[in-house]
């Protein structure tokens, strides 16, 4: 009968072993021979042995043959016939894996280090403050500039000119924003928004003039204090809205002449031609009077505004031209 054991002596004087039998703890055949085939190099401590056990009795027992544990005595594949060392498929590639070439047990495989060696990427030499960006005119990934200067402090668009910037000058904790080189957004370390671009006009009469009575009449405002966007058309009287949205307007009058007690004082803001906005008041004597109108008013772009007034006192009625005095201010909400 043959069974399996495993070397735990060996005298190489007499060629003989003592081995422990496979699956059993207790059956241990001592000092047994050793074929002469088997070289004593063979016969190393742990490895495993076939032993003969003629009519199974120990005392005829020998070992016939010898192999290291856990594998077959064959350290090379290029040794089995009709085999080389690289006729295997599940060899790794030699350069990369997308190659069929194989390279030999006990090599390393070495990766590419640049982006740009994988297929769809193409950024060979990708710099601080760059990130990957989908450029679908070449089908590929590209490093892109994201940062500026400031540590990473700054996004910006690719020619530079249209940026968020968190650190514009050193430690001011602002955030800032610019469209087409002009800075347009600053939020404050306290919370406080400016909008330096924002939608901002100021339109006042430069001299006084008289108001027929019973007629309302149109104020031109051909004078400006402040007109952020340029938006204020002085030859014309009138304010011509940029862009859509909301208005703040604030619009006042100063009669200064001719009052009749008892008599009214009209304000109008007007809208493309159309009264809006109406405030007045009932004359409280003779004196200077002001007639304030304040709306918020929603204009498409290209829309404008315009101040006009009324008044029944029964004849001529002047109003004073100066700023701060007969004026129209808009601002922009949002």
């Amino acid at each position: 009968m043959l069974h399996l054991g495993i070397v735990k002596t060996f005298d190489s004087e007499n060629h003989k072993a003592g081995v422990q039998l496979v699956g059993s703890l207790t059956t241990y055949l001592d000092d047994i021979s050793v074929s002469v085939s088997i070289a004593s190099s063979a016969m190393v401590v742990g490895n495993y042995v076939l032993v003969a056990i003629p009519g199974g009795n120990p005392r005829d027992a020998c070992v016939v043959a010898s192999w290291p544990a856990g594998s077959s005595g064959i350290t090379d594949h290029g040794e089995l016939d009709g085999l080389a060392d690289d006729d295997h498929s599940q060899y790794l590639n030699v350069a990369r894996h997308d190659l069929v070439a194989r390279h030999p047990l006990g090599t390393v495989v070495p990766h590419e280090s640049a982006l740009n060696n994988i297929g769809n990427v193409n950024a060979p030499s990708p710099t601080d403050d760059q990130a990957l960006a989908w450029d679908a005119a070449t089908s590929k990934w590209i490093a892109q500039t994201l940062g500026g200067g400031g540590g990473g402090s700054k996004i910006q668009d690719a020619d530079g000119d249209t940026w968020i910037d968190v650190e514009k000058n050193a430690d001011e904790d602002h955030v800032r924003m610019g469209v087409a080189g002009v800075e347009a957004f600053d939020l404050d370390s306290n919370g406080i928004r400016n909008l330096p671009q924002q939608s901002a006009a100021s339109g006042y009469r430069s001299g006084n003039v008289a108001i027929p009575t019973g007629v309302v009449t149109k104020i031109m405002l051909n004078r400006e204090s402040y007109d952020v966007q340029n938006e204020f058309d002085t030859t014309n009287g009138k304010y011509v809205a940029s862009t859509a949205g909301r208005y703040l307007v604030v619009a006042k009058i100063r009669y200064v002449t001719n009052l009749v007690d008892g008599k009214r004082y009209m304000n109008y803001i007007f809208k493309n031609g159309v009264q809006l906005a109406t405030t007045g008041l009932i004359c409280p004597g003779g004196d200077a009077i002001y007639i304030q109108n304040v709306a918020i008013i929603s204009l498409a772009a290209n829309d404008y505004l315009e101040l006009w007034t009324y008044q029944l006192s029964g004849g001529a009625a002047n109003i004073r031209g100066l700023e701060g005095h007969t004026e129209m201010s808009v601002y922009k909400l949002g």
